[in-house]
């Protein structure tokens, strides 16, 4: 995806988080970028439609830590707040898409919540979507910045390349849960040839991922 034209907007500096409703009236999204950064429910049976792929979850760490100070004001909770941390990476066909962050607080891990602490290379969304109790907050935040720059830890082989990030709040029972999901690059370039026409990436790669669905 080529962000060189985005360059001047400061609206989107380098990881700095702005809420959509901030964005100018000449939007500098394209409509097909637009409509996955906001589109409000599972990331990954839309990943799946998009490439007519299985998804697999590769899960870099889940772990008792506590979230950063950014986060901490982000979901409401104050700094002594214990929190799970569970990092994945979403693969189609082999190839690294999504880089995601998922950080729960101990409180909202209460009766059946708790079986997040066990899903491992589960799909997260199998847990969150579909379940009445549980609510997707509306308003979505932007970012854009560096592969190299990506706070999650992973060891992936990725284009030195500027990547959009997005993140969300979900309310479990009236409980926080915040999700930051990183667009990496072999998603944004099938995004970008999408627009412009070009065949899709589920289109030329032959290889198969393992399946996993979400």
């Amino acid at each position: 995806m080529n962000l060189n034209r985005y360059s001047n907007m400061q609206l989107f500096s380098e990881h700095c988080w702005q809420p959509t409703h901030k964005w100018p009236a000449h939007d500098p999204l394209c409509p097909h970028l637009k409509h996955w950064l906001t589109h409000p429910g599972s990331l990954t049976e839309q990943l799946a439609k998009h490439f007519n792929s299985k998804v697999s979850v590769h899960l870099h760490r889940q772990q008792w830590l506590t979230a950063t100070k950014e986060e901490q004001q982000y979901l409401g909770i104050t700094p002594d707040t214990l929190t799970n941390i569970r990092e994945i990476t979403l693969f189609v066909r082999q190839q690294p898409c999504i880089l995601a962050r998922t950080v729960i607080p101990k409180e909202t891990l209460s009766g059946n919540y708790q079986d997040l602490l066990t899903i491992k290379e589960q799909p997260l969304g199998h847990f969150l979507f579909g379940n009445a109790n549980i609510i997707r907050l509306p308003q979505f935040e932007l970012t854009t910045l560096k592969t190299a720059d990506l706070p999650i830890q992973h060891d992936l082989p990725l284009p030195s390349e500027q990547v959009w990030g997005r993140r969300s709040r979900f309310l479990l029972s009236q409980k926080p849960l915040m999700i930051t999901e990183y667009f990496l690059p072999f998603l944004l370039h099938s995004i970008e040839n999408e627009q412009i026409g070009k065949p899709a990436a589920s289109d030329i790669l032959t290889t198969s991922s393992p399946s996993n669905d979400h």
